[in-house]
């Protein structure tokens, strides 16, 4: 099985007190021990960096993106496909508010180009809300590519150890 953790996933560690904090944390955990199985973006790596300037106390998990696999720079040429797939969502969707949903889009269409299984973020608007899960799969269908499950940070616990769920 391989995964892809949305950015907002590592901005939780910024507070303790936040809900998800602790399974994040567990999630956090098992990537570390489970690296093979772990991907990641450029998306992610500009993402975090922001955050960072905001909270230069903060150490967020560099053991993490240094070994992951960057999807940018083993499926170079399929940016294109990528780029075409995100717009794909955002005009499908109608969603009018580009700017700010593009890097979830172009993120989500990494990982289902690059055929992994689960997609987690706690980015519940626009592209990633789960009103729109059914039209990305049907959008998904259209363009030949997996649809990819996305899901909250409970639910991937839960995905990973169901007898606990």
């Amino acid at each position: 099985m391989r995964y892809l953790l949305d950015t907002c996933i590592y901005g939780v560690l910024i507070d303790r007190k936040h809900p998800e904090f602790n399974r994040i944390r567990e999630i956090l955990d098992y990537a570390k021990s489970h690296k093979e199985n772990f991907a990641t973006t450029f998306i992610v790596f500009k993402e975090l960096d922001y955050i960072r300037e905001d909270y230069k106390s903060i150490v967020l998990p560099e053991y993490f993106k240094s070994n992951s696999v960057n999807l940018e720079l083993i499926m170079a040429k399929k940016q294109k496909d990528v780029d075409k797939l995100a717009w794909h969502y955002i005009q499908k969707l109608g969603i009018e508010d580009v700017e700010m949903v593009f890097p979830d889009a172009e993120n989500y269409a990494w990982a289902c180009h690059a055929n992994l299984d689960v997609f987690v973020t706690m980015n519940r608007r626009n592209l990633l809300s789960s009103d729109f899960h059914p039209s990305i799969k049907r959008i998904n269908e259209e363009m030949r590519v997996k649809y990819v499950k996305i899901m909250t940070p409970t639910q991937f616990l839960n995905y990973l150890n169901p007898q606990t769920g």
